[in-house]
């Protein structure tokens, strides 16, 4: 049964704007090394995964306050997205009955979309 749904669209240019500003404090907030062994930096991967992130947000509950963005990573498997989330973004999950997170992320050279799905 689907318990959320969550879209999300970020334009590129934002997270060019932020990387000059803020540089690797902007990244460090919100990317773990291993997520960001996979963007290496690429500012259209970079927008793909904070929409991602936004989208899983907006899945699991809107009104929840306090959730990191380093407690929801966007890793890869076989070239595919896939969720992990942690800490009390994780218990969030778990006490809404959340069994599993399904995430597609696309972009052109100007926008990134992600919408998510939690399944309960």
């Amino acid at each position: 049964m689907i318990v959320g749904i969550g879209i999300d669209v970020l334009e590129i240019e934002r997270v060019i704007d932020m990387l000059q500003r803020y540089g690797e404090r902007f990244k460090k907030r919100f990317f773990s090394s291993e997520e960001m062994d996979i963007v290496k930096d690429l500012p259209q991967k970079m927008a793909g995964r904070i929409a991602g992130k936004e989208a899983i947000y907006k899945a699991l509950s809107p009104s929840e306050i306090g959730l990191r963005w380093r407690e929801i990573k966007i890793l890869e498997k076989n070239g595919k997205p896939v969720v992990s989330l942690s800490g009390k973004t994780l218990k969030v999950s778990n006490e809404k009955g959340i069994k599993a997170l399904y995430i597609s992320i696309s972009h052109t050279s100007n926008i990134a979309v992600a919408v998510a799905v939690a399944e309960g």
